[in-house]
């Protein structure tokens, strides 16, 4: 029986410090990585544009579905293993003329556990494109504030993301931390 309250306690005492360090941490966070690619910068920019296209180079998307558009904004869902997320993209700046191009999207369900926007640029890099993926998030659930801080880390999402885009263009990338491409703040919508 002494040892049933031990483990009893130590469990605890686990959950109320992920609890209380969760509650501690920024509810924003801002995260910024990068890739290089060898395809001209209008290919790639059709390529990450083209939602319903995703699952076919993302493997942790199940399907994306077209949503009525929200606000004159492009609107899907993607479904994937992990539940529905419905996006919308608020800007939609192909690039041109040596200027880059510009994709940002929001989560636009407040319930999710997070939130956030993806700040996705691609500019003409050499004879490639250089694509910076700036991730301004929320967590709101102090219990997965902690596990996306400490176990998953704020660039997990975007890693993957990068990678898969990478092997759809026929590369293994690594991506690195970056500065945004465009340094004027937040995303213009």
């Amino acid at each position: 029986m002494k040892w049933v309250a031990i483990v009893l306690g130590i469990v605890g005492g686990v959950v109320l410090t992920i609890v209380l360090v969760g509650a501690l941490l920024p509810q924003s966070h801002v995260a910024t990585r990068a890739i290089r690619l060898r395809q001209k910068p209008a290919e790639v920019f059709t390529t990450i544009t083209s939602v319903t296209t995703a699952p076919t180079w993302r493997n942790d998307l199940t399907r994306v579905e077209m949503l009525p558009p929200s606000g004159g904004h492009m609107a899907w869902r993607e479904i994937s293993a992990n539940g529905t997320v419905p996006y919308e993209a608020v800007q939609v700046v192909p690039p041109m003329g040596g200027v880059p191009g510009r994709f940002v999207t929001r989560i636009t369900d407040r319930s999710l556990p997070y939130g956030g926007s993806w700040i996705i640029e691609v500019a003409e890099d050499g004879p490639g494109t250089r694509v910076v993926v700036t991730e301004r998030g929320e967590v709101y659930n102090i219990f997965f504030r902690f596990v996306s801080k400490f176990i998953m880390g704020h660039t997990a999402s975007i890693d993957a993301y990068l990678k898969a885009l990478g092997r759809h263009h026929g590369q293994d990338v690594e991506p690195e931390p970056a500065m945004p491409l465009d340094t004027q703040g937040p995303a213009r919508a």
